[in-house]
């Protein structure tokens, strides 16, 4: 199969659509955010052709980002059981004392369905690193992964970009054992 690249470009989001959204911090101001888009065209059997384009998350694009905004680079872990608990080691840029980091859950129309603040571990905490504790997940019955986002506030309109961040069920540790024809234990999984 082949697909050809037509159009990959920045687009800029306009003032006006910034202002219309709920919650929106940064009315009246310079906005400094793009995002990247990308379309292609895939040819079909039939002789049509099928379009698609996407549109990345906004992208803070500023001298202020630089020196002001928090920024995660690295994360220790990507994923955790529903019950939290788990250690998760943050580093990146601009962290402060007070940093918080602010797991999201999401609706399939951007709003938030569950927001909880994760516990910071204030004395490892430095500017370029951040230990917190993952908090549990608003339903601990999920049968399959659940994709979620956290980000880091340094105050109101300081914030890093959202990073990916997924709940496993309760019981994606279960230790599994193999019985054999006795019923006697011969190995067990994780």
């Amino acid at each position: 199969m082949r697909a050809i690249i037509d159009c990959a470009g920045v687009l800029k989001l306009r003032n006006s659509d910034i202002e219309l959204r709920k919650g929106e911090t940064d009315i009246g101001r310079k906005n400094t955010r793009v995002r990247l888009v990308f379309r292609v065209h895939i040819p079909q059997p039939d002789g049509r052709t099928l379009s698609l384009q996407v549109a990345s998350n906004p992208i803070e694009c500023s001298q202020r980002s630089a020196q002001e905004l928090p920024l995660v680079e690295k994360q220790s872990t990507a994923s955790c059981p529903v019950v939290g608990g788990k250690r998760m080691v943050l580093s990146g840029h601009n962290f402060l004392q007070d940093s918080k980091v602010i797991f999201v859950e999401k609706a399939p129309d951007g709003h938030h369905i569950w927001e909880m603040e994760a516990k910071t571990d204030r004395d490892l905490c430095k500017p370029n690193s951040l230990v917190v504790e993952i908090p549990p997940f608003r339903n601990q019955r999920i049968t399959s992964p659940v994709q979620v986002n956290f980000y880091v506030c340094n105050g109101k309109r300081k914030r890093s970009q959202y990073q990916h961040f997924t709940y496993l069920p309760a019981n994606g540790n279960a230790i599994f054992l193999t019985l054999s024809a006795a019923n006697e234990p011969v190995g067990c999984f994780f």
